[in-house]
């Protein structure tokens, strides 16, 4: 004789054994750690680190100028973690740090204070770059955005003078050399003859004539 089918409410449980169990929820404990996230866990810390810096950063061509930011707060801060500069023109330097690619640089917290920027003569434009909080996992904790504006030095407005000739004034000229005054010649008997009277001759050519 067949026995009556157990109901569906009735149907005995299915038991796991008990390192099935706490295998289970240790994995449980391990996904929710994972769905916390980096901000969950600098904000257990003390807060998530931020970066401040400048909206635009005014420059001149062939000039070196502070390179101002901030990063904080300490605690929020992952160990050997490092700041990440991009976007910077092709030929800028920084004083702090090594160079990871044309226009971007790895630069150490510590250094942060003393970083400069120096710039080339044919370095002209804008350049939008991005500074980054990086852990030593490579994940990035913050970031924040700044302008460097490099333009050329206002030109003077003073003019060159002008020549005086140029605006039709007149130029005073050097006085005349003094010419050496020559001595008298004596006049030639023909020329003495021209100017006398008739007397006057005959009486000339007698004593020309006695000599």
């Amino acid at each position: 004789m067949r026995e009556p089918a157990l109901k569906r409410g009735n149907r005995p449980r299915r038991r796991w054994p008990p390192f099935q169990r706490i295998s289970g929820a240790v994995a449980a404990v391990v996904a929710m750690l994972a769905l916390i996230g980096e901000a969950d866990w600098a904000s257990a810390q003390g807060g998530a680190p931020t970066i401040e810096v400048a909206n635009t950063i005014l420059a001149e061509p062939a000039t070196q100028i502070p390179f101002l930011m901030g990063v904080g707060p300490s605690r929020a801060i992952r160990r050997n973690s490092f700041v990440r500069v991009r976007g910077l023109p092709p030929m800028a330097a920084l004083s702090e740090g090594y160079s990871i690619a044309p226009g971007s640089w790895s630069v150490p917290l510590q250094a942060l204070s003393n970083l400069k920027i120096t710039l080339p003569v044919a370095a002209e434009g804008r350049a939008d770059v991005v500074v980054s909080l990086i852990a030593v996992d490579g994940s990035v904790l913050a970031e924040a955005r700044t302008t460097l504006v490099v333009r050329p030095p206002p030109r003077s407005s003073a003019r060159p003078p002008v020549p005086a000739a140029a605006l039709g004034a007149r130029v005073p000229q050097p006085p005349p050399a003094e010419r050496p005054e020559r001595s008298p010649q004596p006049a030639s008997p023909a020329t003495v003859a021209r100017t006398l009277t008739g007397r006057e001759r005959g009486l000339h050519l007698l004593k020309k004539g006695e000599e």
